[in-house]
């Protein structure tokens, strides 16, 4: 697929599909390289991958962090084995039978509609893309599942894709059909969990969501648009995979504000500030940049729009503002070091030689 798109906006684009998970075809002066398999150096990644693994399955398993100096653990992300969750499509990927069939085996076993701690704060972006996104994510390699009507029909750009590598190339892997059915049923059970933060005057969601002993969110003023903008694509997806809409139909009430701002002014034409309103999703500020808080917004702009050219169009002119706004306003270079290229912040139209990531 070729994306039409200014060629001033693919330095950003490049270093954005790095991580979408889908092959984008895009304009170069340069000849593609196409890639060579180096099985050398697969095998040492698999082994790195192995023994962290094995360092976490012996000492901490199944709590979240494993702390390798000290051979401790943490429960930092509710207690539900953040690792074990975070890790499977990878485990998957290496054709890793003996670490596959712990990590299903614990997934099934995990209840998202609770916290073993009391008033223990969920992350809604943490545990999205940690926790839906990976067992979607691994539900999707497991899987040709086709997509469920009505989406499917709305939806149609969907297809059949999918890996269909634990039913079919990696069926030695040995899932069962209803251990990769789990996959979606726990990330229905979470999703539905995590929706309370979706209750707010406006529908921009809370950062924060408590499930024990009740459920319910921190009733904060504000969040930041990282964490409003990076629950699209997942939420999109299990409507497309379950054909129920609600969860597509949320977090496209909340995207809506951060697409079409209101409140303090765009410092460039696509450059939006940190914050905005839980009450009625306007933006509290005029500062931002590529770095924490805002970083991944503008990220899943793009994602959105190589998930759906046709659907997520807007998201691409959206993305490709911000990334034209950027390159006129916000490069910067050390006085030692010109060839070196940063991305400064901004408050309004003054900007900041600080950056992040």
């Amino acid at each position: 697929m070729l994306l039409s798109i200014p060629s001033s906006s693919l330095v950003l684009l490049q270093l954005a599909c790095a991580g979408l998970g889908a092959a984008v075809a895009l304009p170069s002066k340069r000849a593609v390289v196409p890639p060579v398999a180096d099985h050398d150096k697969a095998r040492q990644v698999k082994e790195a991958f192995a023994i962290s693994w094995n360092g976490y399955y012996k000492h901490a398993f199944p709590h979240d962090t494993f702390h390798p100096v000290t051979n401790g653990y943490e429960d930092d992300r509710a207690a539900w084995g953040v690792t074990v969750v975070d890790a499977l499509s990878t485990a998957i990927v290496m054709n890793s039978l003996d670490i596959v069939q712990p990590m299903l085996d614990h997934i099934a076993k995990i209840d998202f509609t609770t916290t073993a701690a009391s008033n223990y704060g969920v992350s809604l972006f943490e545990t999205n893309i940690r926790y839906l996104g990976g067992l979607l994510s691994g539900e999707f390699v497991c899987t040709s599942r086709q997509i469920n009507t009505p989406m499917k029909e709305k939806n149609k750009r969907y297809g059949e894709d999918g890996y269909d590598l634990l039913t079919g190339p990696y069926k030695k892997l040995g899932a069962t059909t209803q251990q990769v059915d789990t996959l979606l049923k726990q990330a229905q059970s979470l999703a539905d969990s995590l929706s309370i933060a979706f209750d707010t005057p406006s529908g921009i969601p809370d950062g924060t969501v408590f499930l024990n002993p009740t459920r319910k969110h921190s009733n904060s003023a504000q969040n930041n648009i990282a964490e409003v903008g990076t629950l699209v694509l997942e939420w999109t997806r299990l409507s497309d995979l379950t054909g129920n809409e609600t969860y597509a139909k949320l977090i496209e009430k909340a995207q809506n504000y951060l697409l079409h701002p209101t409140g303090s002014p765009e410092a460039w034409p696509g450059l939006v500030g940190t914050f905005v309103s839980t009450k009625n999703g306007s933006f509290l500020d005029s500062s931002g940049g590529w770095g924490g808080g805002d970083d991944s917004f503008y990220e899943y702009l793009i994602k959105m729009y190589v998930y759906d050219p046709e659907a997520y169009g807007e998201y691409k002119d959206r993305w490709v503002k911000a990334v034209d706004s950027t390159i006129d306003h916000l490069l910067s270079h050390p006085t030692s070091r010109k060839d070196l290229t940063f991305l400064s912040g901004y408050n309004g139209k003054k900007t900041h030689p600080s950056s992040g990531h």
